[in-house]
């Protein structure tokens, strides 16, 4: 993967869960950006089997430094599984 950017919106953010994802459609990409903000991206499921879920920026991450993400999956009887975080580094435009 190349630099990520500040300003950038051409991005689509994917984990792998390593779980299987059939029937589930209540997946999550959270974050930890770097001034600490917690929140998080509604994602969808794009491989059921290897537990691939995605989120396509539309609008920039705006914080440079590095970000956290880890998955968050609901599944059908309301059970909760968190992912391990995995780190993105987000570059100042021009730098």
């Amino acid at each position: 993967m190349g630099k990520i950017y500040d300003v950038q919106t051409d991005l689509t953010l994917k984990l792998e869960t390593g779980k299987n994802l059939t029937g589930i459609s209540n997946v999550k990409i959270c974050y930890r950006n770097p001034i600490n903000e917690v929140g998080e991206f509604a994602a969808v499921v794009v491989d059921d089997v290897k537990g691939v879920i995605s989120h396509t920026l539309t609008a920039p991450l705006a914080q440079s430094g590095e970000w956290k993400l880890w998955a968050k999956i609901i599944d059908e009887q309301g059970l909760v599984s968190i992912g391990e975080p995995a780190i993105m580094n987000v570059n100042k435009t021009g730098i």
